[in-house]
């Protein structure tokens, strides 16, 4: 038997098959399929994105859509360490800025607690530990010991009292007693109806007008006589802080520049007259005529 002409020969079954088209792929051979992956492993079209495509200009998101990060400086909460309402009053916005409205009331009373220095606020907080709602219940005693209106505008009207008394031409205490009234009357307006019963008290500005000049306290009447107030408010008299003190620093201004002029001017003149002055030579000559002669 030959083996080279038996190894030659087709067999039926390659026979029968031979006629089929055969499948080609490139780079490979004709009987081997390409590899695939699993459909769940087939990246979808988000996923092939490279990671930079978020931030780049082709990629951009709707401005809806875009998540907004605060990258600055982290906000603090101020802690209550004496009896102040000014004190409370930045505790508290803090607090209702700061606080998420998800959380549980335990959550906040941790919070608050923390911030609480004073000891007779501590023992407020203590007396409401085991309460349903112990921040909420907290807040309010604390509110009404510390956060009312009245309270807080005479103990900010007591400091101004008791600084010293604001002389005629001096700009710089003027202006610091100018915006002290005017913090008082912002913290006023931001607590409602009660702040503003406070701000249309006519005692208050009689107390703060006593700190005042003479002189000053007759340009207050005659800024509110055409105005026909008959008792001003906190509000007018801080708007008319703000109108004075605009007008004693023009004032004072213009009142400078000249001085200075008239100084630079001075100066100027009296270097003048210390330079030496040059020697003047005059020169005297005579003329002789020649006579021709005849």
């Amino acid at each position: 038997m030959n083996i080279s002409s038996f190894s030659h020969e087709r067999s039926p079954f390659a026979a029968q098959y031979s006629d089929l088209p055969q499948l080609k792929y490139p780079d490979r051979s004709p009987y081997s399929l390409p590899r695939q992956l699993p459909e769940f492993m087939v990246p979808t079209q988000d996923q092939r994105r490279p990671v930079y495509a978020e931030y780049s200009s082709d990629h951009l998101l709707p401005s809806s859509t875009q998540e907004k990060i605060y990258r600055g400086p982290a906000p603090t909460i101020p802690c209550l360490t004496f009896p102040d309402p000014r004190e409370f009053s930045r505790l508290r916005i803090a607090l209702e800025n700061m606080l998420p409205d998800d959380v549980t009331e335990r959550f906040k009373f941790q919070i608050l607690t923390d911030h609480l220095k004073l000891e007779e606020a501590l023992l407020v907080a203590d007396s409401y530990s085991n309460s349903r709602f112990p921040f909420s219940n907290t807040m309010k005693a604390l509110n009404k010991m510390y956060g009312q209106p009245h309270q807080l505008a005479l103990q900010r009207i007591a400091e101004l009292m008791d600084g010293a008394n604001i002389r005629s031409g001096d700009v710089n205490a003027f202006r610091m007693f100018g915006l002290q009234v005017r913090s008082l009357v912002s913290m006023l307006q931001q607590l409602g109806h009660k702040g503003t019963v406070e701000l249309e008290c006519g005692s208050h500005v009689s107390r703060l007008l006593s700190k005042l000049p003479h002189d000053l306290r007759s340009s207050f009447k005659r800024y509110t006589h055409p105005l026909q107030v008959t008792i001003p408010t906190l509000l007018d008299f801080a708007d008319w802080l703000e109108y004075e003190l605009q007008v004693q620093e023009d004032t004072h201004q213009y009142a400078c520049h000249p001085r200075q002029e008239s100084s630079v001017r001075g100066r100027e003149i009296r270097r003048e007259s210390r330079q030496p002055r040059k020697p003047t030579t005059i020169l005297l000559g005579t003329e002789k005529s020649s006579s021709t002669p005849t």
